[in-house]
C-alpha cells in the first residue's frame, strides 16, 4: 500500500520523461491553458490597438534558466524570427522614427520554452521611444532554486498524505501524520 501511495497511477508520461498522476496532470494543464489564453487574449488586444511589440517583464527571484535571456526583451507579436533592429514610429511623435533592438518573436520565444507551465513572465506593450528596457538585469539564480526546493518540500508533504491515507494500521496512520506535521 506504501509503494502504490507513493507512486499512484502514473497514466501520462511528458516528453522529457516525468510521469504525472491524473490529478496533477490535470490541474498542470488547466493552468497552463488558463494562463496562455489570457496571454493569447491579452495580444489580441494588443494587436488590435496596431501595437506590434511588447517587452518582456523581470520575475526574480523566479526567473528559469530558458525564461531568462528574454527577460526585459523587446519581442515582437508578429513577423519573422530572430534578433534585428527595426525602424519604428516614435509612439508619441509623428514623424520621428526610432530604432529598437527586437530578440526575435514571441513564437519564437516561446518554442524555445519562454511561458512554460508556471511560468511567472509576462508581456507588456513596448512603446517605441518611450518604454525603457530595466537598465539592469537582475538575476537571482538562488531565489529559482529555492522556489524549486519549496516545491520539492510541497511534493514531500502530499506524499506523506497520501501515505496516510493509504495507511492500513492506526499506528501507520499516525506516524505518516506526524511526519506531515514535521
Amino acid at each position: 500500500m506504501g509503494r502504490f501511495a507513493d507512486g499512484g497511477l502514473r497514466l501520462f508520461v511528458d516528453k522529457g520523461g516525468r510521469a504525472w498522476s491524473m490529478t496533477s496532470y490535470a490541474e498542470m494543464a488547466l493552468r497552463t491553458s488558463v494562463g496562455r489564453a489570457a496571454v493569447e487574449a491579452h495580444g489580441d488586444r494588443i494587436r488590435a490597438a496596431r501595437v506590434s511589440l511588447v517587452i518582456v517583464s523581470n520575475a526574480p527571484p523566479h526567473e528559469c534558466p530558458l525564461c531568462r535571456p528574454y527577460e526585459g526583451r523587446v519581442l515582437a507579436l508578429d513577423g519573422p524570427d530572430g534578433s534585428r533592429t527595426v525602424g519604428v514610429e516614435h509612439a508619441v511623435e509623428d514623424g520621428r522614427t526610432v530604432r529598437v533592438q527586437v530578440a526575435g518573436s514571441l513564437d519564437e520565444a516561446r518554442r524555445h520554452g519562454f511561458q512554460h507551465p508556471n511560468c511567472r513572465h509576462s508581456t507588456s506593450v513596448y512603446l517605441p521611444g518611450v518604454t525603457r528596457a530595466p537598465v539592469e538585469h537582475s538575476t537571482d539564480p538562488d531565489g529559482y532554486e529555492a522556489t524549486q526546493r519549496q516545491r520539492a518540500i510541497e511534493r514531500g508533504i502530499r506524499t506523506r498524505k497520501n501515505r496516510a491515507a493509504a495507511a492500513t494500521t492506526p499506528e501507520g496512520k499516525r506516524s505518516t501524520e506526524s511526519q506531515v506535521r514535521q
